[in-house]
Protein backbone atom coordinates (compact mmCIF):
# COMPACT_ATOMS: atom_id res chain seq x y z
CA UNK A 1 0.00 0.00 0.00
CA UNK A 2 2.32 3.14 -1.02
CA UNK A 3 1.43 6.45 0.55
CA UNK A 4 2.82 9.40 -1.46
CA UNK A 5 3.93 13.13 -0.56
CA UNK A 6 4.26 15.91 -2.93
CA UNK A 7 5.22 19.43 -3.03
CA UNK A 8 4.81 21.65 -6.06
CA UNK A 9 3.95 24.49 -7.71
CA UNK A 10 0.96 26.41 -10.04
CA UNK A 11 1.96 27.70 -12.35
CA UNK A 12 -1.10 28.91 -14.05
CA UNK A 13 -4.57 27.87 -12.60
CA UNK A 14 -4.09 25.05 -14.66
CA UNK A 15 -0.45 24.38 -14.84
CA UNK A 16 1.16 21.99 -11.50
CA UNK A 17 4.53 20.57 -11.78
CA UNK A 18 6.46 19.43 -8.47
CA UNK A 19 8.47 16.43 -6.84
CA UNK A 20 6.95 13.43 -5.54
CA UNK A 21 7.90 10.70 -2.45
CA UNK A 22 6.26 7.66 -2.50
CA UNK A 23 6.99 4.77 0.33
CA UNK A 24 5.01 1.12 -0.07
CA UNK A 25 5.16 -1.89 2.35
CA UNK A 26 5.66 -4.48 0.77
CA UNK A 27 3.59 -7.48 2.06
CA UNK A 28 4.82 -10.63 1.05
CA UNK A 29 1.90 -13.79 0.71
CA UNK A 30 4.22 -16.09 -0.33
CA UNK A 31 6.58 -16.23 3.00
CA UNK A 32 7.22 -19.77 4.10
CA UNK A 33 5.53 -20.32 7.96
CA UNK A 34 8.95 -20.51 9.34
CA UNK A 35 10.48 -17.18 7.83
CA UNK A 36 10.46 -13.68 8.64
CA UNK A 37 9.75 -11.47 5.55
CA UNK A 38 9.38 -7.92 5.32
CA UNK A 39 9.92 -5.45 2.08
CA UNK A 40 9.28 -1.82 1.19
CA UNK A 41 9.47 0.52 -2.38
CA UNK A 42 10.52 3.92 -2.37
CA UNK A 43 10.15 6.37 -5.19
CA UNK A 44 11.48 9.58 -5.91
CA UNK A 45 10.04 11.69 -8.93
CA UNK A 46 8.18 14.47 -10.46
CA UNK A 47 5.17 15.23 -12.07
CA UNK A 48 3.40 17.78 -14.09
CA UNK A 49 -0.19 17.92 -13.67
CA UNK A 50 -3.22 19.54 -16.16
CA UNK A 51 -6.10 20.88 -14.71
CA UNK A 52 -9.08 20.81 -16.82
CA UNK A 53 -11.34 23.14 -14.20
CA UNK A 54 -9.46 24.02 -11.62
CA UNK A 55 -12.12 26.90 -10.70
CA UNK A 56 -15.00 23.83 -10.80
CA UNK A 57 -16.92 22.27 -8.06
CA UNK A 58 -15.06 19.07 -9.87
CA UNK A 59 -11.80 19.69 -11.31
CA UNK A 60 -10.85 16.43 -13.64
CA UNK A 61 -6.66 15.89 -14.56
CA UNK A 62 -4.21 14.15 -15.83
CA UNK A 63 -0.69 13.97 -15.57
CA UNK A 64 2.96 12.47 -16.21
CA UNK A 65 6.42 12.22 -15.12
CA UNK A 66 9.46 10.18 -14.04
CA UNK A 67 11.21 9.29 -11.26
CA UNK A 68 13.65 6.45 -9.74
CA UNK A 69 12.93 3.45 -7.18
CA UNK A 70 14.50 1.70 -4.55
CA UNK A 71 13.05 -2.07 -3.26
CA UNK A 72 14.10 -3.60 -0.53
CA UNK A 73 12.87 -7.39 0.58
CA UNK A 74 14.22 -9.55 3.41
CA UNK A 75 13.62 -13.23 4.64
CA UNK A 76 14.90 -14.49 8.15
CA UNK A 77 14.98 -17.21 10.30
CA UNK A 78 17.61 -18.37 12.82
CA UNK A 79 20.74 -19.64 10.94
CA UNK A 80 19.52 -17.44 7.61
CA UNK A 81 19.32 -14.62 6.28
CA UNK A 82 18.70 -12.97 2.85
CA UNK A 83 18.61 -9.49 2.20
CA UNK A 84 17.78 -8.33 -1.64
CA UNK A 85 18.05 -4.38 -2.98
CA UNK A 86 17.40 -3.36 -6.56
CA UNK A 87 17.03 0.04 -7.78
CA UNK A 88 16.23 1.46 -10.83
CA UNK A 89 14.28 3.86 -13.30
CA UNK A 90 10.37 4.79 -13.61
CA UNK A 91 10.77 5.66 -17.12
CA UNK A 92 7.26 7.36 -16.89
CA UNK A 93 4.10 7.19 -15.05
CA UNK A 94 0.83 8.52 -16.03
CA UNK A 95 -2.07 10.27 -13.83
CA UNK A 96 -5.78 10.50 -13.97
CA UNK A 97 -7.67 11.81 -11.55
CA UNK A 98 -10.53 14.21 -10.20
CA UNK A 99 -10.10 16.69 -7.53
CA UNK A 100 -13.65 17.61 -5.58
CA UNK A 101 -13.76 20.82 -3.30
CA UNK A 102 -13.93 19.83 -0.05
CA UNK A 103 -13.32 23.12 1.51
CA UNK A 104 -11.47 26.57 0.35
CA UNK A 105 -8.16 25.35 0.43
CA UNK A 106 -8.57 21.58 0.07
CA UNK A 107 -9.48 19.43 -2.40
CA UNK A 108 -10.31 15.16 -2.03
CA UNK A 109 -10.16 12.99 -4.77
CA UNK A 110 -9.87 9.94 -6.66
CA UNK A 111 -6.96 8.96 -8.66
CA UNK A 112 -5.35 6.01 -11.06
CA UNK A 113 -2.02 5.81 -11.78
CA UNK A 114 0.20 3.34 -14.51
CA UNK A 115 3.76 3.05 -13.82
CA UNK A 116 6.39 1.55 -16.32
CA UNK A 117 9.89 0.98 -14.85
CA UNK A 118 13.33 -1.22 -15.00
CA UNK A 119 15.61 -2.20 -11.71
CA UNK A 120 19.23 -1.58 -13.46
CA UNK A 121 21.24 -2.47 -10.21
CA UNK A 122 21.10 -4.95 -7.43
CA UNK A 123 23.09 -6.22 -4.70
CA UNK A 124 23.34 -9.54 -5.63
CA UNK A 125 25.00 -8.20 -8.76
CA UNK A 126 24.04 -7.09 -12.38
CA UNK A 127 20.56 -7.89 -13.05
CA UNK A 128 20.63 -9.83 -16.56
CA UNK A 129 16.97 -10.25 -17.45
CA UNK A 130 16.00 -6.27 -16.69
CA UNK A 131 12.59 -7.16 -17.88
CA UNK A 132 10.12 -4.10 -17.68
CA UNK A 133 7.58 -3.91 -14.49
CA UNK A 134 4.72 -2.17 -14.15
CA UNK A 135 2.16 -1.07 -11.61
CA UNK A 136 -1.52 0.37 -11.47
CA UNK A 137 -2.45 2.15 -8.59
CA UNK A 138 -5.89 3.02 -7.69
CA UNK A 139 -6.35 5.80 -4.80
CA UNK A 140 -7.12 8.81 -3.14
CA UNK A 141 -5.32 11.97 -2.86
CA UNK A 142 -5.96 15.08 -0.76
CA UNK A 143 -4.14 18.43 -2.11
CA UNK A 144 -4.15 21.75 -0.25
CA UNK A 145 -3.61 24.81 -1.88
CA UNK A 146 -2.10 28.00 0.07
Amino acid sequence: MPLGVEAGFRFTPDVYAGLVFQYAIGLWNGCPSNMSCSGHDVGLGFDVRYHALPGGQVDPWFGIGAGYEWLSFSQSQPGFEFDLRMNGFEFVHLDVGADFVASPNMRIGPFLQFKLAQFRDSNSGEIMDRALHEFLTLGVRASFLP
